[in-house]
């Protein structure tokens, strides 16, 4: 499987701002109480809905700019 680049530039995600960058071959944990957006933050990252603000970027490309099913088969 080919690495890919993602980038999260200012999203909102409830109250909160959330900015990350994963470079190809990291590994990346989100942890956090119940209810504090982990859920929503990788329903956003597998385009299941669209920031408020921001956007989510797989190299370099906007995540809407794929195609749905091969955001699923990755």
């Amino acid at each position: 499987m080919p690495l890919i680049r993602v980038r999260v530039h200012v999203i909102r995600i409830g109250r909160t701002d959330l900015s990350f960058t994963v470079e190809p071959g990291e590994t990346v944990a989100l942890v956090g109480p119940s209810g504090s957006g982990k859920s929503s933050c990788i329903a956003l990252l597998e385009n299941f809905y669209q920031p408020n603000a921001g956007q989510v970027l797989v190299d370099g490309v906007p995540l809407e700019d794929y195609e749905h099913h091969y955001i699923h088969r990755k």
